[in-house]
């Protein structure tokens, strides 16, 4: 979805359009990874936009009620995690540094669609979503431990 599609989405809500929103949205759209609260305000200050820590949380609250932005719930994360929802995504923690990677597996999405339909055959149940988070060692944290 392009960056103009989260606006739309946004400005046919009931709540305006300001500059705080649109600067929260666009960091978001142009993040790799999910960010929390702490990170969104570091960043909109780091723009030259200053926001209270309580407009965002309540403008990030909102998003969520709308389906805009999600809260990624990860194992060992204090934090609250957002990220806009997009197109279906998987997570990667590295257990040793705490990064967290954001990845696609469509050949993963097949096989999860079967395990579905094979679990409403055996048991009845209707899944409506899932999620699936790996947690292993980054790239970088791999290759030391490899030392």
């Amino acid at each position: 979805m392009s960056f103009a599609k989260y606006i739309d989405s946004l400005e046919t809500s009931e709540l305006q359009l300001t500059t705080i929103r649109t600067k929260l949205l666009q960091e978001l759209f142009e993040s790799k990874r999910p960010l929390t609260s702490d990170e969104l305000v570091m960043k909109m200050d780091r723009h030259g936009v200053s926001a209270h820590r309580a407009t965002i949380y309540r403008d990030l609250d909102y998003f969520v009620e709308k389906n805009i932005v999600s809260i990624l719930k990860i194992v060992g994360e204090k934090a609250r995690l957002y990220e806009l929802n997009r197109e279906h995504r998987h997570h990667f923690k590295c257990m040793k540094c705490g990064s967290i990677g954001v990845f696609s597996a469509p050949g993963v999405e097949k096989e999860l669609a079967k395990l579905e339909k094979t679990l409403k055959k055996q048991n009845g149940w209707l899944v409506q979503s899932h999620s699936l988070k790996l947690y292993g060692l980054c790239k970088t944290c791999n290759k030391n431990d490899e030392k």
